[in-house]
């Protein structure tokens, strides 16, 4: 790929990861209340959601069960968001890294973070014999 879409994507990726990390490590780590866009964007879609099942013409019982999943489903979209946004951010690093197309840097991508191992690297992260 050209050198203008690798530096690009290099440093864009970098950013998405730090952005990411952030996230995760002050929502769930720092010891204090942290006001993190990320994961409140999250937290507002789960909430939306969830407020769409718990309409307000249900009894107290009816919502309340619905409701108290909300907390759980909250914890687990944190991490489907934080997973998706690193898939795309170590595609963009395998862009960087010399993977001939788009596709392939996905692929490259997927099979890294989820350690299957299908793929075999090709360009910039290949050994060479």
């Amino acid at each position: 790929m050209n050198i203008w879409i690798r530096v690009p994507a290099g440093i864009g990726g970098f950013l998405l990861e730090i952005i990411v990390l952030d996230a995760a490590i002050r929502t769930f780590l720092l010891p204090r209340a942290a006001n993190v866009r990320l994961s409140k964007i999250a937290a507002k879609v789960v909430g939306r959601f969830f407020r769409i099942l718990a309409r307000p013409e249900r009894s107290y019982v009816a919502k309340d069960r619905v409701l108290s999943l909300y907390a759980s489903m909250v914890l687990l979209m944190y991490q489907a968001v934080w997973l998706s946004l690193s898939l795309v951010a170590f595609a963009l690093g395998y862009v960087a890294a010399g993977a001939t197309n788009f596709a392939q840097a996905f692929q490259l991508s997927g099979s890294s973070l989820f350690t299957l191992g299908t793929t075999a690297a090709h360009g910039g992260g290949a050994r060479r014999p």
